[in-house]
């Protein structure tokens, strides 16, 4: 039988729910009474929100960096070969907690007609929260698992395995790079049909705003501008606040974890590698924040070893969980990137200006002014890089800014140094675990 996880793992992250949530995972067997069985599931945090795997691509990126010493003392031999882009096999634990999300959302979509509901918007509300959490678990592997998106060569390209339906003895096959982004792309928009307006009383639940979020996501990692400019600034329609960063305390861990900019909350997970011990910030990125950056108080502190620690997290964590989840300061900032690719320097130049009379300190903050339309890009990227730090999207960002302007990542380790060129990137994937390689029989990259 070929399956992506063993079955029982649905029973050990839904068990101690209620009655429903306690039966085995045979769809057969299942019986659900209501929709509070199936709310069940999606709320179920650890599991839908925690673990995203988007923590295997800042151990990629140029927003880290390990001392010799510290990457010698890593026991996992796939997490050491990750931050070296080692065409090896990752974990399987950055394959299997993602998967096991799509497990419980698709078990929702399969049943979402064979129990009871009040009313129609509840039937609706709990089947939109099923399809955006497969959309955006999708969306979190294609971007490790897939090579960059290419219209060119999207449909030529192995993507991710769409699982669609909660049987498990459907057989597992990788579908395209364009497939994969078709599916997610029709669930997000199927997702914001579904889900109401209104924000959750806990963002740990997705709306139509988060759905819009992640539309505005996809569409950019696709280099699909005017689309994903359209979807920012719907999201930006229901919630627009910032917080102003002036009025935020100086101290490790200043934000509140569910803040007025969380749209949606979801942590992604590094494992052995993000913890506060270890994780370091490359130098060459700290030296990007002004003094008068109210971020580089806020978002980083100054360790023994005379480098800096990410402290910022608006999850308030020190472990190898981060926030990645969707926000109102991400959504300005795609917004303004699409205004400008579109030829709309004012529009762009607000949403810039508003966003950065938030992040700077207040006496001596001037609006850009910028002259060209590649002055104003170049600001709203830069802006974007120092923001979004650890959120899980800077591998992206690479993947598609790679093909504008060519990048080379490089480490540093003792005397060896270890170099991922422009023809690199441009190529590569991370390489499925080889337990899910054995248990399904899916081709490998």
């Amino acid at each position: 039988m070929k399956s992506i996880i063993v079955p029982c793992l649905l029973v050990l992250f839904l068990g101690a729910c209620n009655e429903f949530l306690s039966v085995k995972p045979d769809r057969k067997l299942a019986v659900p009474r209501s929709s509070k069985d199936l709310q069940a599931l999606m709320d179920h945090v650890a599991t839908m929100n925690y673990g995203f795997s988007a923590g295997l691509s800042e151990i990629a990126s140029d927003n880290v960096f390990y001392t010799n010493q510290t990457w010698s003392s890593i026991t996992s031999e796939e997490d050491r070969a990750s931050y070296v882009w080692q065409k090896t096999p990752v974990a399987s634990i950055y394959w299997n907690t993602v998967y096991r999300k799509v497990i419980a959302a698709n078990t929702v979509i399969d049943l979402i007609d064979e129990v009871s509901h009040e009313t129609l918007s509840q039937r609706n509300g709990i089947l939109g929260q099923a399809k955006f959490f497969r959309a955006i678990s999708f969306f979190d592997l294609v971007q490790l698992f897939a090579v960059p998106f290419d219209a060119a060569s999207a449909s030529q390209r192995l993507g991710i395995v769409l699982r669609l339906t909660s049987d498990i003895n459907v057989p597992s096959q990788r579908a395209t790079v364009a497939d994969s982004y078709a599916q997610i792309i029709e669930d997000l928009e199927s997702a914001a049909e579904l889900l109401p307006i209104a924000s959750p009383r806990y963002p740990t639940r997705p709306s139509k705003a988060a759905a819009y979020g992640a539309l505005a996501r996809c569409y950019l990692a696709m280099g699909n501008y005017e689309v994903a400019g359209k979807y920012a600034d719907l999201c930006l329609q229901i919630r627009q606040q910032l917080l102003d960063y002036n009025q935020i305390e100086v101290r490790p861990y200043p934000f509140d974890r569910f803040n007025d900019e969380v749209i949606f909350y979801s942590e992604l997970a590094g494992y052995s590698m993000l913890t506060e011990s270890r994780l370091r910030v490359d130098t060459a990125l700290m030296t990007q924040y002004l003094d008068t950056d109210l971020r580089l108080r806020l978002f980083f502190t100054k360790m023994t070893d005379g480098y800096y620690a990410f402290t910022g997290d608006y999850g308030q964590n020190n472990t190898a969980f981060k926030f990645n989840g969707i926000t109102t300061s991400e959504m300005l900032l795609t917004r303004a990137e699409c205004y400008i690719r579109n030829s709309r320097a004012s529009e762009a130049l607000n949403d810039l200006n508003t966003f950065k009379r938030n992040r700077y300190q207040e006496k001596s903050f001037v609006a850009f002014d910028g002259v060209t339309d590649a002055a104003i890009l170049s600001e709203i990227l830069s802006e974007r890089r120092k923001e979004l730090v650890f959120r899980g999207v800077r591998w992206s960002d690479i993947r598609r800014l790679d093909q504008e302007v060519p990048l080379e990542l490089k480490r540093q380790l003792g005397k060896e140094s270890y170099v991922l060129k422009n023809s690199d990137i441009k190529s590569f994937a991370f390489l499925i675990p080889t337990q899910i390689i054995e248990l399904t029989g899916i081709e490998q990259n």
